[in-house]
């Protein structure tokens, strides 16, 4: 199976081609081979200032082994990395603005026990993906990243749908990278992630000489969202939700510090995942944020 896909917007553009063999070796094994590029901004969108832009070109091949539920992978990737125009304010480190080769090795589980993938009620989808990048295999950058999530979808009566989900992330650089890279850290906020925050807008931040809030992304967070679907028979539901989560620059999780949002949405089923309006309310809100914000999107939230 090949495919050649291109993507293009304000804030992302993308190419890629995709070669899959279900054999190798003479064993039933999906193995795949990605040669993407791709140009995104990480933006305020307050102000649509560009915090930093991502160039980037990549080679991937992994083999993947699925049974009923249970899918595990191994891919190795090499990434040629461009940060540019980077506030000064996003950085922390020098080496979070310019060029890096990344070679990592990138070992993956998944469960799957959804009813269904599109708009699951019952069931759960678990996982846990590691991102190993290595001098030995000639990366300029050193580090291991990990993430751990976890969805439970229950339906007590029928047309209802209570859903939970839980997100932990962890980086750690080695030897001598002193800080993660800045495409590599950890961001929350905005209408997948914390709704009730603009993008990005939960975690750590500087102040630029504008006054505007800058997220830096950091090495370690928390993320927990709570989903109450409602739904009729044509096709038209509703949302009861509340999120909370933060991103800390070291690597200690503090569950006392958490921020929180809670609030309601529409949803419109089509047959790829519902088109959803969701307003969320701030939790606690500090001095200078807004009351809340309203995210519009595809597909469930998790």
């Amino acid at each position: 199976y090949a495919s050649l896909r291109f993507e293009g917007s304000d804030i992302l553009k993308r190419a890629a081609l995709t070669y899959q063999e279900p054999w190798i070796f003479g064993r039933p094994l999906d193995s795949q081979f990605t040669l993407a590029w791709s140009d995104r901004k990480n933006i305020n969108q307050d102000t649509r200032e560009v915090t930093y832009q991502t160039r980037k070109t990549s080679a991937a091949w992994g083999v993947e082994k699925k049974t009923d539920r249970l899918k595990t992978s191994l891919t190795y990737q090499f990434e040629n990395v461009d940060n540019y125009n980077v506030k000064p304010e996003a950085q922390l480190s020098f080496e979070d603005s310019g060029r890096v080769l990344v070679s990592s090795l990138n070992p993956a589980v998944l469960w799957d026990r959804r009813d269904d993938p599109f708009n699951p009620a019952k069931g759960g989808i678990h996982g846990i993906v590691v991102k190993e990048a290595l001098s030995e295999l000639g990366s300029q950058a050193d580090f291991t990243k990990a993430t751990v999530q976890t969805s439970w979808f229950f339906s007590p009566k029928e047309r209802v749908v209570f859903a939970l989900s839980g997100r932990c992330g962890m980086a750690w650089p080695h030897r001598q990278t002193e800080v993660v890279p800045i495409h590599e850290r950890f961001f929350l906020g905005g209408g997948t992630t914390v709704r009730g925050y603009t993008q990005d807008s939960v975690g750590p931040y500087s102040i630029d000489t504008a006054g505007e809030r800058v997220p830096t992304g950091g090495s370690s967070m928390v993320q927990l969202n709570a989903e109450l679907r409602v739904n009729s028979s044509g096709g038209v539901g509703m949302v009861l939700f509340s999120d909370a989560g933060n991103v800390w620059v070291d690597r200690r999780i503090r569950l006392d510090d958490l921020r929180a949002s809670y609030g309601t949405g529409l949803r419109y089923q089509t047959p790829v995942g519902p088109l959803r309006i969701d307003y969320g309310q701030k939790i606690h809100r500090r001095p200078g944020e807004s009351p809340g914000e309203l995210h519009f999107n595809i597909g469930h939230a998790f």
